[in-house]
């Protein structure tokens, strides 16, 4: 027995089934909306539904490309993911965080003796020098030194719009106060 023989069989048999229990209008009816609702179906489903029952040929040129994409995609999620979890997923005690506590003080940091910079009289590319402060934080300081006079206490420079705690942790150990 073939397929267009089984076909057949399966055919008469739901149309035997339907004619039982449905009229003839009640039958168009109902094909009416199966129709529809496969239309709607391949309507809202887009190409995904149609790709899905037929797969579209792709010439290997253009799946060579895909892969490659592919893999350098991969490999910078790869990277992106290894420096995320070093950073925000080990617990504070572990070697891990020692590492990046010892690596924060970056090129900035290194040159700057302890205690060498003066928050009253530093002048912006003196304050650059500090490990997290730019161009536009370093002018944010001395605005606020111009509105507010002189800093009385070094925990005064986290009232510096965009200096938090860990910011002046890193940098506190180069301030001084004159």
């Amino acid at each position: 027995m073939t397929i267009r023989d089984h076909a057949q069989k399966l055919w008469t048999k739901a149309a035997d089934t339907a004619a039982r229990f449905l009229t003839p209008k009640e039958l168009r009816a109902v094909l009416l909306f199966v129709g529809i609702g496969f239309a709607a179906l391949l309507w809202r489903g887009g190409k995904s539904l149609v790709y899905m029952i037929f797969p579209p040929t792709q010439t290997e040129q253009f799946k060579q490309e895909q892969h490659r994409q592919d893999s350098i995609f991969t490999l910078l999620s790869r990277q992106k993911f290894n420096e995320d979890s070093v950073k925000f997923w080990s617990p504070g005690d572990s070697s891990a965080s020692h590492s990046d506590t010892s690596r924060s003080r970056s090129a900035k940091g290194k040159d700057l003796a302890p205690a060498s910079i003066n928050i009253n009289t530093a002048l912006q590319d003196e304050l650059q020098k500090l490990p997290g402060i730019g161009e536009v934080m370093s002018s944010h300081i001395i605005e606020y030194r111009r509105k507010h006079g002189k800093f009385r206490s070094l925990e005064e420079l986290m009232e510096v719009s965009g200096i938090g705690e860990k910011k002046f942790a890193k940098m506190k150990e180069f301030l001084k106060l004159e």
